[in-house]
This record gives C-alpha cells, sequence and structure tokens, in this order.
C-alpha cells in the first residue's frame, strides 16, 4: 500500500503546487500591473526615466520628420531627448502624460483602448521653442502644428482576461492548493518530505516573482539594447514596488512549513 499512497500524495501535493503557482502570480499580476492607476500613480518617476525619454523621442522624431526633412535639418537624438525631458517639465504637458498613463493602465485592464499620446498646444509650443535653436523658420512651421506622440504604454498587451481570471478564480485557486495539499499529506507515506517538498515549492515561486519584477527589469532587460526592453524595464520597476511584502508572506509561510517537515523528519 505505500507505493500507491506515495504516488497518490505526490500527485496531490504537484497538484497543488501548480494551483498555489497560478493563485500567487494572479495575486502578483493584481498588486502589480493589473493594479488601478498602477502606471499613472508613477507618473513622475517614469516620465524621468531615460529609456522612457527615449521612446518618446523616438516618436517626436517620427512626428516632426515630415517639416525637418523639408527644411533639411537633421535633429540628434540627444537633442530630441533635451526637448522630451524640457516638455515634460511643464505642467500641462506633465498633466497630459499623467493622462495617459492612465489610459495605458485602462488598456492594461481591457477597460478601454483609446489612443495614447500627449500632444496638443503645451507640446507644440514647448517643441517650438527648443527647435528655434536650429532654424527659426522650421519652429515657426512646427508652432502652427497640432504635434502628438504616442508614449511607451500604446504596446501594452491587453490583459482583461487575466483581470477577470483573477477576479473569479484566484480564491478557487488558493482553496484548491489548500485541499490539494491536506489530502496529499493525508494519504503520503513520508508526510514530513511532503511537508519540505510543499515549504521548497513555495520559496521558489517567490524566488520565481522576484526574478519577474526586480532582478529581470534591474539586471537582464537593461542589457538588451532594444527600446521596449528599456521601457518593459521601467514599467516592470514602477508597478512591481511595494510587492515585496508579499514576497516575504509567501517566503516566510515556505520556510516555516519547510522548518515543521524539517523537524518532524527529525523525531521520526
Amino acid at each position: 500500500m505505500t507505493f500507491p499512497r506515495r504516488v497518490l500524495g505526490d500527485l496531490a501535493i504537484a497538484l497543488g503546487v501548480l494551483a498555489a503557482g497560478v493563485a500567487i502570480y494572479l495575486h502578483l499580476m493584481t498588486l502589480s500591473l493589473m493594479s488601478p492607476d498602477r502606471l499613472a500613480s508613477k507618473a513622475v518617476q517614469l516620465s524621468a526615466n531615460p529609456a522612457v525619454q527615449t521612446a518618446l523621442a523616438d516618436s517626436l522624431s517620427n512626428a516632426i520628420f515630415p517639416y525637418t526633412a523639408s527644411q533639411g535639418i537633421a535633429i540628434t537624438q540627444v537633442q530630441l531627448q533635451s526637448m522630451v525631458k524640457a516638455a515634460l517639465q511643464q505642467p500641462a504637458v506633465a498633466i497630459q502624460f499623467a493622462q495617459a498613463l492612465h489610459n495605458a493602465d485602462q488598456r492594461l485592464l481591457g477597460v478601454a483602448s483609446g489612443p495614447i499620446t500627449i500632444g496638443g498646444p503645451a507640446l507644440t509650443q514647448e517643441v517650438a521653442y527648443q527647435l528655434h535653436n536650429y532654424s527659426p523658420a522650421l519652429a515657426s512651421v512646427i508652432a502652427s502644428k497640432n504635434l502628438q506622440i504616442t508614449i511607451p504604454g500604446a504596446d501594452l498587451p491587453n490583459l482583461g482576461f487575466l483581470v477577470k481570471l483573477a477576479d473569479h478564480y484566484q480564491k478557487t485557486f488558493e482553496m484548491g492548493a489548500i485541499v490539494l495539499f491536506i489530502l496529499g499529506l493525508a494519504v503520503h507515506p513520508s508526510r514530513p518530505s511532503a511537508l519540505k517538498r510543499i515549504g521548497a515549492s513555495l520559496i521558489g515561486m517567490s524566488a520565481i516573482g522576484f526574478a519577474i519584477f526586480d532582478l529581470l527589469p534591474k539586471y537582464l532587460l537593461p542589457q538588451i539594447q532594444l527600446s521596449w526592453a528599456q521601457v518593459g524595464a521601467a514599467i516592470l520597476l514602477a508597478t512591481g514596488s511595494g510587492v515585496a511584502y508579499f514576497y516575504l508572506e509567501v517566503v516566510v509561510a515556505g520556510a516555516v512549513i519547510y522548518g515543521v517537515g524539517l523537524a518532524a523528519k527529525r523525531l521520526t
């Protein structure tokens, strides 16, 4: 009877770990990317991020290219980024940027699909003012236009299905994991080993979450010389802030369960 009980116990625990993993990562997403206005609340931090400024500068370059090309003027990336930085310091543009991030939050949550741009008179006049140093004629042309540039959030995926999944099934996965763990412990012939496996799995899942929201944007994505990677790192760092306590809770829970299993094995 020992072998069937071990197989059933291991299967129940493996399914419990899977259910717990889904519940943990749904909760992590709820705390970070799927938290309403998470991006908008980090507007100041994101507007000061060089990767975000570079992406905005690329968009600005596309917006003014027809006019710079017709004037035969080349504006460097450094100059464009300087214009973007100066524009973001204007209160009217800063407010637009925060609103655009709010729109990005809404798109991320699957409740809106509108454009995610900044522009209008405030941005246009600031860019025209900055361009005056290079060409008064070009500045005059730009001042009469209505510049619109996209922000990096325009490329964010629609995670509405995950929001619905988290709302409807997170508690179900949590309860399912608990039931499966209890069932696995009840039938497993070596409960101390089973407890250690559950504890180690919780610690491991927390480590994976920590890698996604901390190590990945801090150390890996910045090494990828593509704009999406740089902006993605900035967004992950901004949206992932504040979830450290959850990592700690999961690690502590896993360590306690592992410790109980270790102690129980020594007593047997």
